[in-house]
């Protein structure tokens, strides 16, 4: 989109403004960019540029190999801070849990009272109604077959 199609929503630039930004922005996000950039690639090619003269290529490959592996340390600290803190707060859990499955234990006590109440009553009717036939048939005689 271009300045024109917008420019009856946005209101027009402050020159100044404008320009100061441009310049706050070179200094804080381009120039530390550029620099660090600069500084990688001349790390990089020290290292080869050194050995190509005849240096002592095991003293570059330990500091390339100290280069390499630093990154790697340095993000590997995230998942041990990760696993530090999930362990510190299975520890905590695991110190209230006792209290905690007490009550729930007693919860469920409750529970199963209330659910063998409920059962009885369901089971009543049909119990009776069992325990009458079984009278029935131990008063009648039983027939023979013929």
């Amino acid at each position: 989109m271009s300045d024109d199609s917008l420019s009856h929503i946005l209101p027009k630039r402050n020159p100044e403004t404008h320009a100061q930004h441009r310049r706050q922005m070179f200094w804080q996000v381009f120039f530390p960019l550029g620099l660090g950039a600069i500084l990688l690639v001349g790390i990089c090619v020290l290292p080869v540029a050194a050995v190509a003269q005849g240096g002592d290529v095991s003293k570059w490959a330990d500091i390339s190999l100290m280069w390499i592996i630093l990154p790697v340390m340095f993000f590997s600290l995230i998942p041990l801070a990760l696993l530090g803190g999930s362990v510190y707060g299975l520890v905590r859990l695991f110190e209230k849990m006792p209290g905690w499955m007490f009550r729930l234990q007693g919860i469920f006590e409750q529970v199963r009272g209330i659910v063998r109440q409920v059962a009885d009553k369901v089971v009543e009717p049909v119990i009776q109604a069992q325990s009458l036939n079984a009278r029935i048939q131990a008063v009648m005689p039983k027939r023979k077959p013929s």
